[in-house]
């Protein structure tokens, strides 16, 4: 697909958002077909709503950044989710062939040939996704880290308040710790919730649990000297995870910046303002989901092209899970730097 065929397919599915999935959704609930009806005893309503938010958005970015592999990514995470809740997986096959025909009354014939180039895409690997899907992630090899993680999601304060001061003296130690068995330890219990093994109630104990001790450890470690720099820190426009940006904005006060914070859900029209008021060196994206890169690829598009009001010497980075695996990320989105860890900067 050349650019300006994806643009085209960008715009007229953006357009047309609110009428095909909304269109989408009713099929999908008055549909008498049998592999429906049961996906519907298993995915309650108003989660098959989210399931087709975000499937829409992901399409989006498949064609946004014409790449299918965002797309398929997607895909695989909702397999391995649905599959160890016993869903059909056909479903989502199902989803993306209703998914064309829903396109077809509100854009273009040669539009929906691409969309439907993307569906054939997923059919194909269809079998392969599946077989991946059923198998477990967990980190085994890393048993601190796995008795960090199954301490979290029983809520036991102590344990973790003790390790911390056992193993943290300092915001180099912390970092240190933060980057392996903290990292891996939030990333096994991701996976159980996966496997269908913890509730979600259970992943909430976890991350509540960690950002109330750690916040407080960071708290409490020394302050580095005065770096005389200001870091801007921001989820992207409409993200709700919260507790990374957080740590982020006391570990870099620790190590001697000047933060702001806008935390999560903030408008770009804010976050702009934002920017012009506070004038930073650094300013930070964040995003957890990938459904979320469109709009800091947009964000950023638009600082870089108001050389009027926006600093003119404003570093521009970005971090988070949802820039993981992708090549060279900074390059995609043209930005100074991407973060893989917090102490890169």
């Amino acid at each position: 697909m050349n650019i300006n065929k994806r643009k085209k397919v960008y715009e007229a599915l953006k357009r047309h958002s609110f009428e095909i999935t909304m269109d989408l959704e009713e099929q999908i609930r008055n549909s008498k077909l049998p592999m429906i009806k049961d996906t519907l005893h298993i995915i309650h309503e108003s989660e098959i709503h989210y399931i087709i938010k975000y499937h829409f958005k992901m399409i989006l970015v498949a064609f946004y950044f014409e790449k299918a592999t965002f797309f398929l990514e997607y895909q695989l995470w909702l397999y391995r989710v649905y599959f160890f809740k016993e869903v059909n997986l056909d479903f989502f096959i199902f989803l993306n062939r209703l998914f064309e025909e829903v396109c077809k009354k509100y854009i273009l014939k040669k539009d929906c040939l691409e969309i439907e180039s993307l569906s054939n895409e997923l059919e194909n690997e269809h079998e392969n996704l599946k077989k991946e899907a059923s198998y477990k992630r967990y980190i085994l090899e890393d048993t601190q880290a796995e008795d960090f993680a199954k301490n979290l999601i029983i809520g036991n304060n102590h344990y973790i308040t003790d390790f911390f001061n056992k193993k943290v003296s300092n915001i180099n130690e912390f970092l240190e710790i933060y980057n392996t068995t903290i990292s891996n330890a939030m990333k096994y219990v991701g996976f159980k919730w996966e496997a269908n093994e913890i509730s979600v109630a259970k992943e909430h104990i976890a991350t509540n649990t960690l950002e109330e001790v750690i916040l407080s450890i960071i708290e409490n470690l020394k302050e580095s000297e005065d770096k005389d720099k200001h870091i801007f820190l921001t989820a992207a426009p409409h993200e709700y995870h919260g507790l990374a940006i957080k740590i982020a904005a006391l570990v870099y006060r620790k190590l001697g910046y000047k933060v702001t914070s806008l935390g999560t859900s903030m408008p770009t029209k804010e976050i702009k303002k934002a920017i012009m008021e506070f004038k930073p060196d650094y300013i930070i994206f964040s995003a957890t989901l990938k459904a979320s890169l469109i709009d800091i690829a947009l964000i950023i598009d638009e600082i870089k092209k108001d050389k009027k009001i926006f600093p003119q010497n404003l570093v521009i980075g970005i971090a988070g899970a949802a820039f993981e695996n992708i090549i060279n990320p900074s390059k995609l989105f043209k930005t100074d730097f991407y973060l893989n860890k917090l102490e890169e900067i």
